[in-house]
């Protein structure tokens, strides 16, 4: 530190080793930063897919059964709008929103699985169908959640 003396007040200058040390870990910081939002955006691009398909699969699959019905269009866009608003809320709460999303999507796959079978209208290949899908989806969830965690406890020692 260089130190000035005044008569009325005394200032203290940073040196100049100071300012590019400081530089550095503010870039090596954003750097951080970005690398998890990059996770973090993975996984919001997985809640919007996940919103998107779901609506077109089930209508597509309603449609073809003929059970297409208001309540079943409401249920369906009620269910995609919340995936939609999980994929904004990563934004601020990334880690809540990508967590909730994943517990949610097993648990309307599991549920789908149980109400198949209670119908009796279990059948392996319409079970399974698109089980690729569900794990790529959940995959992606999941190794957004790291990320996220880090990325919330970055947004937490931000400055307001």
């Amino acid at each position: 530190m260089v130190k000035i003396s005044n008569m009325e007040n005394q200032t203290m200058l940073p040196s100049p080793t100071e300012d590019v040390l400081t530089d550095h870990i503010r870039e090596v910081r954003q750097i951080e930063r970005e690398g998890y939002e990059l996770g973090v955006k993975r996984g919001r691009n997985a809640l919007f897919w996940i919103a998107g398909l779901m609506v077109v699969a089930d209508m597509l699959i309603a449609y073809g059964k003929d059970e297409l019905n208001l309540a079943l269009v409401g249920l369906v866009a009620g269910i995609a709008s919340i995936f939609t608003g999980l994929g904004f809320l990563t934004r601020k709460k990334p880690y809540i929103a990508l967590l909730s999303g994943m517990v949610l999507y097993i648990g309307l796959w599991a549920t789908d699985l149980v109400f198949s079978l209670r119908a009796g209208s279990f059948n392996g290949t319409t079970a399974f169908s698109g089980l690729i899908v569900r794990i790529v989806f959940v995959i992606f969830l999941a190794r957004a959640l790291p990320d996220a965690r880090k990325l919330e406890r970055i947004l937490r020692e931000l400055p307001s």
